[in-house]
């Protein structure tokens, strides 16, 4: 009977040990699983509905960490646009950058930049001092940024707005400003 008590109280530790290990365990701290924070959903608008694709990229926008997409997403909505040429899509791109200005994604001059180069007659690259020396200094660099800009222009009000009528103009004030800037610098180069 002695060797059941010994053999019992044997077990009866054992078992006491080896529940103590088991609860013990949640004791000691487990290797904890760190949650990384999520990377933010900076999609590109899609599809072919023109508004919706405007929708899609201001709630992109409206996340801070998406706002150094901008360009990307402009660039999207351009050609979205061209897959539904009309005079509303003017407005519709001027009241995204107005949006865009005003929820901070970008500034003031960016803004007017965006819009002049693309959906106006008028050459925004054109400087608007009217020193001519100054134009003479960099001619060749404001050359080729009007160049540049026309053919924004034409994608704006061609490709996106299907508006021939203000490119039309646009391009004959280009070949008019660069006969005017050609001349002018030649003028004041043959006078120095």
């Amino acid at each position: 009977m002695e060797r059941y008590k010994k053999n019992f109280i044997r077990y009866i530790l054992i078992a006491t040990f080896s529940f103590l290990m088991v609860a013990c365990v949640g004791c000691y701290p487990q290797n904890q699983i760190v949650q990384q924070p999520a990377v933010p959903s900076c999609s590109l608008p899609s599809g072919y509905d023109v508004s919706s694709a405007f929708s899609q990229a201001r709630a992109t926008l409206q996340n801070p960490a998406c706002r150094s997409e901008f360009e990307a997403i402009f660039n999207k909505l351009i050609e979205i646009s061209k897959g539904d040429p009309k005079a509303e899509n003017k407005r519709l791109f001027h009241d995204f950058l107005l949006w865009s200005k005003e929820n901070g994604v970008i500034n003031t001059v960016m803004a007017k930049e965006k819009f002049h180069r693309y959906f106006m007659r008028g050459f925004y690259s054109l400087p608007d001092t009217y020193s001519v020396a100054v134009y003479c200094k960099t001619v060749d660099r404001i050359q080729r940024d009007m160049r540049d800009e026309l053919n924004q222009k034409r994608i704006g009000l061609v490709d996106v707005c299907k508006n021939m009528e203000l490119y039309s103009n646009a391009a004959e004030d280009y070949q008019s400003l660069q006969i005017i800037l050609t001349a002018t610098c030649s003028a004041l180069e043959d006078t120095q």
